[in-house]
């Protein structure tokens, strides 16, 4: 019986040694809690709400740690540890942040004698060394042995307004970071072609000179081809051309300025499309009438490539015309004043020139000339005999003929639609 009791005491002893452990450590989740000291319901609710709603948006896993030893580590090496250990992270990169706090017990409370932060996988190159300083500014208010009173019902308060922050700014750093990443991606690839008409280096000498001149002139240059417009918008090429532009946040500034050509090969259509203040003011009418002629006899060679060369040459050219406040359009032609000049010459002057030459060659022809002194030296001899007569005239016959006017349809300017829109459009 002795044998029997000392067996059930060592039993429970060993049992109680192994729970122990166990009792000290609580999972809440996205929360590991190693003091047993935080309210249960308050780390639930920070881990289901705050940290699983960061977590799930950016599909990087946020996590927190609280321990009370870093068993001979460094906080920084024992983070590390706990990364690896518990395979933290999402996905095969194993993407996310982990906060470790070491804490200690001070009176009837706690006490932050330091915190870690490990990122792993895409976090690690999302949050760059500005980053960091920027979540390590916001984690010091909250995370010092200051910040601690000693008292758990403040500690434990403490704790959550840092947590809370934690998740906040780690949230906005994230937003910030993919929204620009989201943003250049768009502003990189200003030529798309779903169909590989455009080979690999065709593709990257078009986006390097776009990005180049979009830059430049703060106006986007894009183009792109697709099988059929009607798998972005059945109404038109020109509507799905205002849809891809719209849906891609193509544009540069608040205003997004922009020009667009869109080839649809499936019944060969193409749109041309300006979108913004300088956008619409850089590509009037007449402009992208005349701009469609630089690339509409390639494209129907099916020469693509030198099409959308063409058509990122010239956009060029009539972006650095608006700067220079003369945008191509049918007064003003490609050269302004140059053009102006010319045309001056061929009404007024080229005429003159000609008068004079034709003048100065019967005047050299009629110098054996020899000048009368009487009308009758003019007439030849028996060329004129006048007899009486009366004439009498009973009315006149005016005809008028309308001075043919040149058919010119252009008042200038740009026709703006719907959603900032202007478009010309057609097929090659």
């Amino acid at each position: 019986m002795k044998r029997f009791l000392l067996a059930l005491c060592c039993g429970l002893l060993l049992l109680v040694f192994a729970v122990s452990p166990v009792l000290a450590f609580r999972d809440y989740g996205l929360i590991y809690d190693g003091t047993d000291k935080f309210d249960a319901a308050l780390m639930t609710s920070l881990s289901d709400t705050a940290l699983k709603d960061v977590s799930d948006r950016y599909a990087i896993e946020t996590r927190v740690d609280i321990v009370k030893d870093s068993e001979g580590y460094s906080l920084d090496d024992y983070a590390e540890v706990f990364y690896d250990k518990y395979e933290y992270g999402y996905g095969d990169g194993d993407d996310g942040i982990l906060l470790m706090l070491l804490l200690a017990e001070d009176g009837t409370g706690l006490t932050c004698k330091g915190y870690s932060l490990c990122f792993g996988g895409d976090a690690a190159s999302l949050f760059n060394e500005e980053y960091r300083d920027t979540l390590r500014t916001a984690l010091d208010i909250y995370f010092t042995p200051s910040a601690w009173s000693g008292d758990l019902a403040a500690d434990q308060a403490i704790c959550e307004q840092g947590l809370t922050a934690y998740a906040d700014v780690v949230d906005n750093i994230l937003g910030s970071v993919l929204e620009a990443a989201d943003t250049t991606s768009a502003q990189t690839a200003f030529f798309v072609d779903e169909l590989g008409l455009l080979d690999e280096s065709e593709l990257n000498e078009l986006n390097e000179a776009a990005a180049r001149l979009s830059e430049e002139h703060g106006c986007g240059i894009y183009g792109m081809i697709v099988a059929d417009y009607r798998d972005y918008d059945s109404a038109g090429v020109y509507e799905a051309a205002t849809k891809i532009f719209t849906d891609n946040g193509f544009g540069y500034g608040d205003t997004a300025d922009g020009v667009f050509l869109l080839l649809s090969m499936d019944d060969r259509d193409y749109s041309l499309i300006a979108h913004g203040d300088k956008g619409n003011a850089a590509f009037t009418d007449y402009g992208k009438e005349k701009l469609a002629d630089e690339f509409l006899d390639d494209f129907a060679e099916d020469d693509y490539f030198a099409g959308f060369s063409d058509y990122v040459e010239v956009s060029g050219k009539y972006l650095s015309l608006q700067e220079a406040g003369n945008p191509y359009d049918v007064n003003s032609g490609s050269s302004g004043i140059g053009s102006f000049l010319i045309r001056l010459a061929i009404v007024i002057f080229l005429p003159l020139i000609f008068a004079f030459l034709i003048c100065s060659t019967l005047k050299k022809s009629m110098k054996t000339a020899i000048k009368g002194t009487a009308a009758a030296d003019y007439l030849m001899t028996d060329s004129l005999n006048f007899s009486a007569r009366d004439d009498q005239f009973s009315h006149i016959t005016e005809v008028i003929a309308p001075i043919p006017q040149s058919d010119n349809s252009h008042g200038g300017g740009t026709t703006i639609g719907g959603g900032g829109f202007s478009g010309h459009s057609g097929k090659f």
